[in-house]
């Protein structure tokens, strides 16, 4: 289920790893250090629990909007 929802894009660049020795031909003298960024939540994280019930919650409103509202269902 955590990998349904993204990681907070403030987090994303200490989720990374250095993909320089995989793909040393993809690197240059310009960009020395090529880097791959984890956008999923993180299973391991601790406040993933925290942060998908949230998020949960945000898309239990969406899903159920107002139910007393009279516009049509598109």
């Amino acid at each position: 289920m955590f990998l349904n929802f993204m990681l907070d894009p403030v987090l994303r660049p200490h989720a990374g790893v250095d993909l320089s020795l995989l793909f040393h031909e993809e690197t240059s003298l310009l960009n020395p250090i090529l880097k791959g960024y984890w956008e999923r939540m993180l299973m391991v994280f601790g406040l993933a629990p925290n942060f998908v019930t949230k998020d949960m919650l945000v898309v239990e409103m969406i899903i159920k909007e107002n139910r007393f509202d009279k516009k049509e269902c598109v």
